[in-house]
């Protein structure tokens, strides 16, 4: 996971900020995030939930960081009404078991799979809601770092 979700290039672009727990991400409204109906565009929305959940992992498992490979494997998403609204935020919520189980795995096979729940909300009403499952594998590298282009 790298040392911040927020010097990832993506996240900057989008202009993602942190919320106070970890997995609550911010991001305000821009004419380039609009849809043909002038909504937010489903892909932004989705796009935010991804972080969300790469963000969840790297506050809730701050000892891995450099030390593993993060990969979003699989998404199931619904959407549950359009997003109009001057801000999106999200909400991550996995529970506590389930998040012991990754890591007990992660330490003794070296990867290991954990799926989070994620929803994506506009002024507080569920817009978008999604299982998320992320692979995490351990590297023997001190640091991963995302390749130069």
């Amino acid at each position: 996971m790298s040392d911040d979700l927020l010097r990832i290039p993506f996240v900057q672009f989008l202009g993602i900020r942190r919320g106070g727990t970890p997995g609550a991400l911010r991001l305000s409204f821009r004419p380039e995030f609009a849809n043909h109906l002038g909504q937010w565009a489903a892909g932004i929305g989705f796009s935010l939930a991804e972080a969300a959940g790469g963000d969840f992992l790297l506050q809730r498992f701050p000892q891995y960081a450099g030390r593993v490979l993060p990969l979003l494997r699989e998404a199931r998403v619904r959407w549950r009404r359009p997003a109009s609204g001057p801000e999106l935020d999200t909400v991550v919520d996995t529970e506590v078991g389930v998040l012991e189980g990754f890591e007990q795995r992660l330490r003794q096979r070296r990867r290991a799979t954990v799926n989070l729940r994620i929803t994506v909300r506009d002024g507080g009403v569920a817009v978008l809601e999604g299982d998320f499952q992320w692979h995490v594998t351990m590297t023997d590298n001190a640091r991963h770092e995302p390749h130069e282009r």
